[in-house]
């Protein structure tokens, strides 16, 4: 399953599996390029990734990043947008992932909320957004 923005599996189940061949996806999901509070800042000689649970990285052109933003315990929110040098695609930031169950959380797949990559040199990459998994039990081969 993939989708563009979140997916919240909060105590909808008692049993939750990602089998070996499954994705559950909110990669790119996130905040527009430029949008969010971490939003990656422009510069025409080079642009800054956009912030989440950490700094994005700093452009040829910046010293800088957005801010740094959310609990790196029960994370929350999207990934930042990265920064524009005025060509190309900028970075969407990743989207939010939430799994809740009451038995077992099995993941033998891939579960992902990752920040979209820059399509040039000089333009700034999105932030990782959030996964966060609470169950009774925790397993699976891809940990």
């Amino acid at each position: 399953m993939q989708y563009k923005s979140c997916i919240f599996f909060s105590n909808a189940a008692i049993n939750i599996t990602v089998e070996s061949e499954g994705i559950l996806s909110a990669s790119n999901g996130g905040f527009l390029p430029g949008g969010g509070v971490g939003a990656g800042i422009g510069n025409v000689k080079g642009s800054s990734g956009g912030s989440h649970g950490g700094m994005g990285g700093h452009g040829t052109g910046t010293n800088s990043s957005g801010w740094a933003h959310d609990s790196t315990l029960k994370p929350t929110a999207y990934g930042s947008g990265g920064g524009s040098d005025g060509t190309g695609t900028v970075g969407r930031g990743g989207g939010v992932l939430e799994l809740k169950a009451s038995g077992f959380v099995e993941v033998d797949g891939t579960i992902s909320a990752d920040g979209e990559a820059a399509t040039e040199k000089g333009i700034g990459g999105g932030a990782g957004g959030s996964i966060y998994v609470e169950a009774g039990h925790f397993a699976g081969m891809k940990l």
